[in-house]
Order: structure tokens, then C-alpha cells, then sequence
């Protein structure tokens, strides 16, 4: 059985850093971990905007147990 991978604990190790998309290399800068949910700062919103904490703990707990993730699922859980 795998270790749960806790998505609040990891995103607050991300704090302050930029991380890029797959898909297209945008660069999303982490700004804060508030009670339920990242900031994420974005070329279209650089002030930044919440993601729900509940939704990208849900996608990476399918990606642990899938091996992988559907891409409109993992839009979804960054979109709100």
C-alpha cells in the first residue's frame, strides 16, 4: 500500500516557488495555503487565484491510485 501523498503539507513546501504546466511550460508561482485552499499566481491572474485544497488532494489521490489522471480531471481540479 502506497503512503498517502498530503496535498496541503506539499503545496506549503511549495510556498514561494513557480512550477510550470505540462502541458504548455506556463509557470504558476505558489503564493499561500490558506484553510481550504493554494493561491497560485498565473500569467492571467497574477494577484492569484484560490484552487480548493479539496479538489487537488482528490486528483492526486486518483493519480496514486491510477498511475495516472485524465487531463480534464486534473483542469478540473485547478479550475475549480
Amino acid at each position: 500500500m502506497r503512503k498517502r501523498i498530503d496535498a496541503r503539507q506539499h503545496l506549503e513546501s511549495l510556498v514561494g516557488k513557480t512550477i510550470y504546466t505540462l502541458s504548455r511550460q506556463r509557470p504558476n508561482r505558489i503564493l499561500r495555503v490558506t484553510e481550504d485552499a493554494v493561491v497560485v499566481a498565473t500569467q492571467k491572474s497574477p494577484g492569484g487565484m484560490p484552487v480548493q485544497l479539496g479538489r487537488i488532494q482528490n486528483a492526486i489521490d486518483r493519480l496514486v491510485r491510477d498511475g495516472e489522471i485524465e487531463p480534464v480531471l486534473l483542469t478540473d481540479a485547478v479550475s475549480g
